[in-house]
């Protein structure tokens, strides 16, 4: 008979379910793991936007590389750029499509310019703003510091040709999140990189 009491005990104390303290420490548990997890996934939105801009400034520098190897094995790559652009005579043809450059790098003077070396959604914003946000329902923009304004607005050293910026929708150049490829007049040589501090 005593067996049976045990039993019916035992049941009864294994029907209850938990108490209202075992139920608050699952739930602080719980909260003080998504407080550590949420910034984790924030940052990794801004590591993405980073690689992306990278990936970018990667594929600039090896168009840039391939445009400059055909411009030296045509003769175009000791030929300023003429004004007009529409002038075929400084450039070179990439996969049938005209590729303008100056010095034997890509004269990168327009979003379409960039379409024409790289495949990328991206919509030209213009010149020298670098507070001017991409609203744009494509991927990037695309904006041109020419003069002496590009050294002093990209943080960058060098003798001013032109800098192809290329940044993120929803962002500015001032967000310092952009991809840029530069013409340096010092030895009229091109470069290409990216700023991701502000991703």
């Amino acid at each position: 008979m005593n067996t049976a009491i045990n039993l019916a005990s035992d049941r009864a104390r294994l029907n209850r379910g938990f108490t209202l303290i075992e139920l608050i420490i699952v739930i602080v548990i719980l909260g003080i793991l998504a407080v550590t997890a949420v910034p984790k996934f924030i940052d990794i939105s801004s590591d993405a936007e980073a690689g992306v801009l990278k990936n970018i400034a990667g594929q600039l520098k090896s168009a840039n590389d391939l445009i400059y190897a055909k411009s030296v094995i045509t003769g175009q790559n000791n030929k300023e750029r003429d004004n007009d652009s529409t002038d075929e005579v400084t450039g070179v043809t990439v996969g049938g499509t005209f590729i303008a450059t100056v010095y034997g790098t890509p004269w990168l003077y327009s979003g379409a310019a960039v379409k024409n070396i790289i495949d990328i959604d991206i919509l030209d914003e213009g010149f020298n703003d670098q507070n001017k946000s991409c609203e744009y329902n494509g991927d990037f923009c695309f904006m041109i510091f020419n003069s002496s304004s590009a050294p002093t607005v990209l943080g960058l050293s060098f003798s001013p040709g032109a800098a192809s910026v290329i940044y993120p929708k929803s962002r500015s150049v001032s967000d310092n999140c952009y991809a840029y490829h530069i013409f340096d007049r010092t030895d009229n040589t091109a470069w290409t990189g990216s700023v991701t501090t502000g991703c």
